[in-house]
């Protein structure tokens, strides 16, 4: 899933001012017990509908990646500070659940 490159959670928390854990083996190994192995490859085939229907998906997961895709929409919703916010709190809940 993250190839050669620990950039894709690195460049979100480090804009976000999430704090991530030195030690990447470590950060990946919880990254990818929670992300379902199906989840980890791309499916270009499926729309957002047919992601947010399926039941196999735990709704913490859909509202992470809604969460997600929404800063994707322009640097100005990735940069606000109610973006930011959300992001906190999404995150504390996941280190929460996911500990």
């Amino acid at each position: 899933m993250w190839g050669g490159s620990f950039l894709c959670p690195k460049k979100p928390a480090s804009t976000l001012h999430l704090l991530l854990q030195e030690d990447e083996t470590e950060l990946r190994q919880k990254i990818e017990s929670f992300i379902d192995p199906a989840l980890q490859t791309s499916h270009n085939h499926t729309s957002l509908d047919d992601f947010m229907q399926r039941e196999d998906i735990a709704e913490d997961v859909k509202a992470l990646y809604l969460l997600a895709l929404e800063g994707t929409t322009s640097q100005e919703v990735f940069q606000s500070g109610a973006y930011h916010e959300r992001v906190e709190k999404r995150f504390e809940r996941g280190q929460r659940a996911h500990p």
